[in-house]
């Protein structure tokens, strides 16, 4: 399974949670396997910079790299409908919190 997180700043599994989704600085794609952390990847949310649809444009990036899942503290009920069409899951999380702890609270 291919979960995504947003975040803002790159500090691997350490990274804490954005407050937002689309307009996050990054996002953090985690590979699990039976539950447990096997890679992860770190990039540039280039949707952020939108005046507008930033929402869908995120969705779509992480769609093309393979995502099950999305983790996040706030999604517009507009991008939570595409989630819903792509047959994304959606976990709703609490923002501050270390990536790694999020995992081990959802899965």
């Amino acid at each position: 399974m291919r979960v995504a997180l947003p975040i803002d700043e790159d500090k691997g599994l350490d990274s804490i949670i954005s407050n937002v989704f689309a307009r996050a600085n990054k996002f953090i794609i985690i590979d699990l396997i039976d539950h447990d952390i096997k890679d992860y990847e770190i990039f540039d949310n280039e949707a952020r910079t939108f005046s507008h649809g930033a929402g869908p444009v995120a969705i779509k990036i992480l769609v093309d790299k393979g995502v099950d899942a999305i983790l996040a503290p706030e999604i517009g009920l507009g991008t939570r409908e595409l989630i819903k069409e792509k047959g994304l899951k959606l976990y709703l999380i609490k923002p501050g919190k270390k990536v790694s702890e999020v995992i081990k609270e959802v899965y």
